[in-house]
């Protein structure tokens, strides 16, 4: 049993179409029909359509990017190994956000596992936008674009793999 036949339990089934489907383009549209067959279906049982980016832009692989979370700007670097949003608390109250309810997670960074709060809130870079994105508050921690906020996007990397072309995904439950 793999994470796409788990996360629906848990209530994650957007997160497991949008694992299936990254990997699927990162590997050439390697995924069989037993996995095109569950990435719709978890598409459906989702309401994954709900949860896709929208804008369009090219972005800079190596450069950290302006990204808005509330009213508050960080400079944030691209990680696709993280899989959250990740800010400081500092930023977390610039932002206004509600810590309150925040669940208690640790998150990977640098190596070393570093509590948490786990938050949900919209999320720009530049012309992109994504509601509803899974933010990590660390107490001390340098800001990081992670997956989380990636996989609702369809990507296109240059051939020198600098920049990607980034735009909203055309449709979550197919590669």
């Amino acid at each position: 049993m793999g994470y796409a036949d788990v996360a629906p339990t848990i209530g994650r089934p957007c997160e497991a179409a949008f694992a299936v489907r990254w990997w699927g383009h990162r590997n050439g549209g390697g995924v069989n029909d037993e996995g095109l067959r569950k990435l719709a279906s978890l598409s459906t049982f989702g309401a994954c359509e709900t949860a896709i980016g929208a804008g369009e832009a090219t972005v800079t692989l190596s450069a950290a990017q302006p990204t808005g979370i509330g009213p508050t700007s960080v400079q944030a670097k691209i990680d696709l190994h993280v899989p959250y949003v990740v800010i400081d608390e500092a930023a977390a109250t610039a932002a206004g956000l509600d810590l309150g309810g925040a669940q208690a997670i640790e998150v990977v960074l640098d190596g070393k596992a570093a509590p948490a709060k786990l938050i949900r809130t919209k999320v720009t870079v530049g012309e992109l936008s994504a509601d509803d994105v899974e933010v990590a508050v660390v107490a001390d921690a340098a800001p990081i674009l992670g997956l989380g906020f990636w996989w609702r996007f369809d990507w296109a990397p240059s051939e020198d793999g600098a920049t990607a072309a980034v735009s909203a995904m055309a449709d979550p439950s197919a590669l």
